[in-house]
């Protein structure tokens, strides 16, 4: 399936670059889960955050996988990168975000018309684009 295809480009590919923060976290599991860690290790690049993976993958020569979230990738991808697609789903890892109106807020109506304006059609296309689901 999908993630056997994954596992063998990863093993495959002449380097592998991801951060160090949630992202490099979820993966370093998901490649012990996976049985490659060990055999990705010589071949990866780490950095602190997603914006310099992005830049030096933007920068990477031969077969070269770079991990982030799509939604800081879809920055890049202007700039040269290409965005190949997520992990498998039965892989994926997804960071969920709540929007609610806190009961002390004031001015309250303010805050009440933020959250209408968030659940617009147009609200759902700019975030669409940004690669949020």
């Amino acid at each position: 399936g999908m993630v056997e295809t994954m596992k063998k480009a990863l093993i495959e590919a002449d380097s592998v670059v991801y951060n160090s923060a949630s992202t490099g976290i979820y993966l370093d599991k998901l490649f012990t889960n996976l049985g490659i860690l060990d055999q990705l290790k010589p071949k990866t690049t780490r950095y602190p955050d997603g914006a310099s993976v992005m830049e030096h993958v933007i920068r990477g020569k031969g077969k070269e996988i770079g991990f982030g979230a799509i939604t800081e990738i879809r920055l890049y991808t202007a700039k040269g990168l290409k965005f190949v697609g997520p992990l498998p789903a039965e892989v994926q890892n997804y960071t969920r975000y709540d929007a609610a109106l806190m009961s002390s807020a004031k001015p309250s109506e303010d805050a009440a018309a933020v959250l209408k304006l968030l659940a617009t059609p147009a609200a759902r296309t700019v975030f669409s684009t940004a690669g949020i689901e």
